[in-house]
């Protein structure tokens, strides 16, 4: 006999969830299912589909992109419902106010979003987020609930300290959902208690499949979904493409460590390329060269785009809803900047030059326009790809770095783009920038100090690089930094999933100090990975 496992996903989700009572349906939907043969199971065989199955618990909840009187709220059912928020500054929700929010259905992936306003700065808040039947279809026992909490920025100008973490790369090479511990990685990062988490990007590997065995005896929980890339995938069939997405998405946020942390700590999402399809940018009209004859590359962008914004708690732009790039102040001392590498960028295989962008005209004049007029005491731009480190492959370089002249590969990144920026950091002294980014599944700590002007004073900058989160890892390519940029490396290490924090807060002198580590996927701090910087 066999398990109906799909049936035994949505009685789960029926009966399971926080705030349910169970009922005569429920427990129809149970029998139905099978559920009652899980006795005559070897135990074995009831953890393996625990543990592939009977993922985090319907719905799924998130907050994002706070401010210091706002704050996005998501989250993720199994079928049409209309979907609640009640909030309050108590846990038992005294006092709480309700905000009603959309009907959320197959064409969102049954998520939805809804922000709350009028909050009050640096104060903690707990959320519960509530999915009902439709009122056409309610017979009265149906709600599912989840809660969730979050702190509000302090209000800009104020002096108060903050922690956040930032990693990305989940799930690539083959590391995906270990099928006993999952991405317990982020239990490590829960206890961390950070303020916020920057997701830097690649939290999907769209084109990359996740088999029951991995690498290295790794062994997954087997995501029932093809790379976007396979051949199998009709990049014309814009609702296969879509269902692709889905499902990768889906996958990811079972996992009952993530699913805990994102109820704990709100996020700042961006996108990287695995998003949508490896080293590629959204303006394009074909991948690479190699695929230049098959039609749909515009599908894949709109539909990985759509997924991405379901998924996250991201507030959208009414006036440009496909935009990503923004910024959050945290009172005083930090300045959060997040920018988007992909929607804009130039071909990866074209020559470096005056014609060539990574951040498109418009982003790039808002990047410094932000720059130039923030007071904060730290200006944290979070990048999702390096600025030192050569990446990419036969197509052309995927980051800033051209590599230097004995690459292969020639001059085909962005360089002049990135060096016309720090130009103007250097010219309208921007000082204390720091940069993050992930991307190239190591971690390491990089000190520049450039003078681009020939005035006899250098442009100082940091940059910090984390991940992979779970993703293949590999070894930092010193000493072959591209060498424009002078960078010094104070700290790389390979070989470990990771994840870094950021730490503002005043030190013995007064002052606000930057204090940046690297952590491992068990939370330990990494030796020679503490940076403490002075700001200037």
């Amino acid at each position: 006999m066999t398990l109906n496992l799909d049936a035994i996903r949505t009685g789960r989700a029926q009966c399971a969830g926080s705030g349910v009572v169970l009922s005569v349906r429920c427990i129809a939907r149970y029998l139905a299912a099978g559920i009652y043969l899980l006795a005559f199971l070897p135990v074995h065989e009831i953890a393996s589909i625990q543990a592939a199955e009977l993922a985090s618990p319907i719905p799924r909840v998130a907050s994002g992109d706070i401010t210091f009187d706002r704050a996005i709220i998501w989250g993720q059912t199994d079928e049409a419902a209309e979907m609640e928020v009640e909030y309050a500054v108590n846990a038992e929700f005294l006092d709480a106010r309700r905000v009603q929010g959309p009907l959320v259905n197959a064409s969102a992936d049954f998520s939805g979003h809804i922000e709350l306003d009028a909050l009050a700065p640096a104060t903690r808040y707990f959320y519960r987020v509530s999915f009902r039947e439709p009122d056409e279809h309610r017979a009265g026992e149906r709600v599912t609930s989840a809660t969730g909490t979050f702190r509000t920025a302090p209000l800009p100008g104020s002096p108060t300290s903050v922690r956040f973490l930032f990693s990305g790369d989940l799930g690539g090479q083959g590391y995906c959902r270990h099928v006993e511990n999952g991405y317990r990685i982020f239990s490590a990062m829960r206890e961390q208690a950070p303020d916020f988490f920057v997701q830097n990007g690649d939290f999907i590997y769209a084109d990359s499949p996740c088999p029951a065995q991995g690498p290295d005896g790794w062994a997954n929980v087997p995501g029932r979904f093809p790379s976007i890339g396979d051949s199998s995938v009709d990049w014309t069939d814009l609702a296969a493409v879509s269902a692709v997405y889905r499902h990768h998405w889906r996958y990811q946020l079972e996992d009952d460590h993530l699913s805990a942390f994102l109820h704990h700590v709100p996020v700042y999402a961006q996108w990287d390329d695995h998003e949508v399809i490896n080293d590629a940018g959204w303006a394009w009209d074909y991948w690479n060269v190699d695929s230049q004859a098959r039609r749909g590359f515009a599908n894949l962008v709109n539909a990985g785009r759509e997924a991405f914004f379901q998924h996250v708690p991201l507030r959208r732009d009414s006036r440009n809803p496909e935009r990503i790039y923004r910024h959050y102040a945290w009172g005083n001392d930090l300045d959060l900047i997040l920018v988007d590498g992909r929607s804009y960028r130039s071909r990866n295989d074209a020559p470096d030059g005056p014609g060539k962008t990574l951040l498109g005209q418009d982003q790039l004049a808002w990047l410094k326009e932000v720059l130039g007029q923030s007071t904060a005491t730290w200006k944290v731009v979070s990048v999702d790809v390096p600025l030192s480190v050569p990446t990419g492959g036969k197509f052309g370089r995927d980051a800033w770095a051209n590599g230097n002249p004995d690459d292969r590969m020639g001059h085909t990144g962005f360089e002049h783009e990135l060096v016309d920026l720090l130009r103007f950091l250097e010219e309208r002294h921007v000082k204390n920038v720091v940069f993050l980014a992930a991307d190239v599944h190591f971690a390491a700590q990089i000190r520049y100090a450039i003078d681009l002007n020939r005035d006899g004073e250098p442009l100082r900058f940091h940059e910090l690089i984390a991940g992979p989160l779970a993703a293949g890892r590999r070894q930092p390519p010193v000493p072959n930094l591209d060498s424009t940029l002078h960078p010094t490396v104070l700290y790389a290490e390979g070989g470990l999933f990771n994840f870094g924090s950021v730490t503002i807060a005043r030190g013995a002198d007064g002052l606000p100090h930057l204090t940046a580590q690297v952590h491992d996927e068990r939370g330990q701090t990494r030796p020679n990975s503490t940076l403490d910087l002075t700001p200037q």
